[in-house]
């Protein structure tokens, strides 16, 4: 017990010390706060008791789809970007979620949306066209 207490204090003297190496800057970290920032208000306008409705075309279903990432993964598109994100259905399975986004004077605007089709954004990333940011 008195050892894990001095391990304990011990690496909290290194915490606070700064002993630990430092990963270098992100320079993208500002834009990726404000990509992840805009895409959760952006959601929250769409939401409808706390799910996304989508149209579900083969089976003509309206399926809920419900949020689950805080932080998607953001891709480069060029100038735009690719906010891809998870929510699940009613059942919990995983539906993915692809936002392409663009910059405006005021922020940003999504300029097209893949539900559970991640064929588009492998084409573009097997043609070079699309880079993680």
């Amino acid at each position: 017990m008195i050892s894990r207490r001095i391990a304990t204090a011990g690496l909290g003297s290194t915490l606070l010390a700064g002993t630990f190496p430092t990963r270098a800057a992100d320079p993208n970290a500002a834009m990726r706060v404000k990509l992840q920032s805009f895409l959760q208000a952006h959601v929250d306008r769409l939401l409808v008791d706390g799910a996304f409705l989508w149209l579900d075309l083969p089976t003509g279903e309206v399926r809920k789809l419900y949020p689950t990432t805080a932080y998607p993964m953001i891709m480069a598109f060029g100038p735009h970007h690719v906010l891809c994100s998870e929510f699940r259905d009613s059942a919990g399975k995983p539906v993915e979620m692809d936002f392409y986004t663009t910059a405006r004077v005021n922020g940003h605007v999504v300029f097209r949306t893949e539900i559970a089709n991640r064929v588009p954004l492998m084409a573009l990333m097997d043609k070079g066209k699309v880079q993680r940011f």
